[in-house]
């Protein structure tokens, strides 16, 4: 996956954990950020952060997020 400098950064990181954890065929194994370093860094930063918010448990639980 490619993030360039004209992406939402908010759309960017919900599309970055859609593709790694929603959908096993066709999850993105890279993510490039064609942004400047500061942006980049705030990316990373904001991915972390949603990821930190998923939660992990029972898939047949509705408020699971992601499965073991």
């Amino acid at each position: 996956m490619v993030v360039d400098s004209t992406a939402l950064p908010e759309q960017a990181v919900r599309d970055i954990l859609a593709s790694a954890f929603q959908s096993a065929a066709s999850a993105a194994r890279r993510c490039e950020s064609s942004t400047s370093k500061g942006r980049g860094a705030k990316d990373a930063g904001n991915a972390e952060g949603a990821l930190a918010m998923l939660r992990i448990g029972d898939p047949w639980l509705i408020s699971t997020d992601v499965g073991p």
